[in-house]
């Protein structure tokens, strides 16, 4: 078996951006090949548009092809998953006519359910190829948190204590409370946000014991339109020192 990497003609083609796609055109200029071959299409775009695959997950390959006889044959391997072997048509006639309307488009799905590893085309019979569209997907990473602490306050005995905590800036995903040095109890916590809308958090209020915690995690789009947190609490400790209560964070990065 021929292995070919094209590098006679390196012709930069359009790249088309549709929403989260990426279309990359090949240009094989009326390749001619016989026997059995491979093309590796991650060289093919290194060679011709000087890109590396990194953050790119294949959708798929379309090619524009034709066998001289009608019965060519091409599939697509990515990584250890090979797609169904689909017939290259064509005729004797118009085989040497390179008009794009004599090339069949042969649409290959990935067949990985990841883009990892090799990205090939196994071709069969006496073919030409007039270009190969790859199209890709780009790959979003999961963005990074932190864990912050926001604010730490004295909670007094007797009077409800009200602190609001300016986050506004910062994309918050999940806010945590603890208590420290006593018990306490939150009576009321609040979500502000940009556009004047409160979401009270019923699930942080109650009795809080010394050294435990309460979470909630904030559904809201990567927590940008989010203002401010109000913790209102009293310390349940009427003898000794107040209750100090932690507000941490979890922001995107």
């Amino acid at each position: 078996m021929k292995t070919f990497l094209i590098t006679a003609f390196v012709i930069l083609s359009t790249c088309v951006n549709t929403l989260a796609n990426e279309r990359l055109v090949l240009q094989m200029n009326d390749l001619h090949l016989q026997g059995q071959n491979t093309i590796k299409l991650k060289q093919e775009l290194k060679q011709q548009h000087r890109i590396e695959i990194k953050n790119q997950e294949l959708v798929k390959v379309v090619v524009f092809a034709k066998s001289k006889q009608g019965q060519g044959k091409i599939s697509l391997t990515v990584g250890d998953d090979h797609s169904l072997r689909e017939i290259i048509d064509g005729r004797p006639y118009d085989f040497q006519d390179n008009n794009i309307d004599t090339y069949s488009k042969i649409v290959l799905d990935n067949p990985s359910r990841d883009s990892k590893g090799v990205w090939q085309l196994a071709l069969q019979g006496n073919i030409k190829i007039k270009r190969i569209a790859i199209v890709l997907e780009e790959r979003t990473p999961a963005p990074r948190a932190r864990v912050v602490t926001l604010k730490e306050f004295r909670v007094s005995k007797f009077f409800e204590s009200s602190e609001e905590i300016e986050v506004q800036g910062q994309r918050v995903k999940a806010i945590r409370l603890e208590a420290q040095t006593a018990d306490v109890t939150i009576t009321d916590a609040r979500i502000l946000f940009g556009n004047g809308e409160v979401q009270k958090i019923g699930e942080l209020e109650g009795r809080l014991q010394e050294g435990r915690s309460k979470g909630h995690t904030i559904i809201a789009p990567n927590g940008r339109n989010i203002q401010a947190i109000r913790i209102t609490a009293v310390s349940n400790n009427l003898k000794g020192s107040r209750a100090t209560l932690k507000v941490e964070a979890r922001i995107l990065e």
